[in-house]
């Protein structure tokens, strides 16, 4: 079962917002959100996106179903998977940005990240977890090519935007444990998808111990 959650112009029109799918294996119940939060890069754009991510976790419910084991809010399931184009930024100006991208400088960068920041503070997000970032920053790339988008002309009026990991997976639960978080070698948009895998615990009915399975996201 999905349920879809609009957060874009006035909270009704579907340019920014969530899908989100539940299920249930074996006795563990899954909700896997993948969202699209608020742009931009000006100051106070954090705050718009933190908006965003609150309101999806906040008021997404689910509709009945035949299974009365599954929960209709999405932090009410055992194992939480959200993931998708968050938008974060890099909190440094556009030209130090771009040379710490040059020289794959990913620590300093990752210390400036928004969605790092915003973890360490605990103001949202409480209780998920996210991998360590070793890729590239996965925006914004001119499409077809390896080449972030300060390296072309830009067209008359178009920002140049500075690379950021706006692209990001997240989980939380007790029994998930990530084993592998990278990029996609997929280039026909200005994004570079990005993709986990988990080895999940599920409980299994009349058992005593936890059996162990693994899926690929």
């Amino acid at each position: 079962m999905h349920q879809e959650q609009a957060d874009g112009i006035m909270g009704y029109l579907g340019n920014k917002g969530s899908v989100s799918v539940r299920f249930l294996l074996h006795e563990t119940s899954f909700c896997v959100v993948c969202c699209h939060l608020a742009s931009g890069g000006k100051q106070g754009d954090v705050l718009l996106r933190n908006f965003d991510a609150a309101d999806i976790l906040a008021r997404t419910r689910f509709h009945g179903g035949r299974n009365k084991k599954l929960p209709k809010k999405i932090l009410d399931h055992d194992q939480v998977v959200l993931l998708g184009d968050l938008n974060y930024r890099i909190s440094l100006e556009e030209p130090e940005t771009r040379l710490l991208v040059k020289a794959k400088n990913w620590s300093t960068l990752l210390e400036n990240d928004q969605l790092v920041s915003e973890f360490s503070t605990g103001r949202l997000f409480e209780g998920f977890q996210e991998g360590s970032v070793t890729f590239s920053p996965t925006y914004k790339y001119q499409p077809n090519s390896d080449q972030y988008y300060w390296c072309f002309e830009a067209a008359r009026g178009e920002k140049k935007r500075a690379p950021a990991w706006c692209d990001r997976i997240l989980w939380r639960g007790k029994g998930l444990k990530q084993i592998q978080y990278g990029t996609c070698d997929y280039k026909l948009s200005d994004h570079r998808p990005v993709r986990a895998g988990f080895i999940a615990e599920c409980r299994i009915r009349g058992d005593s111990e936890d059996s162990i399975g693994g899926f690929m996201r």
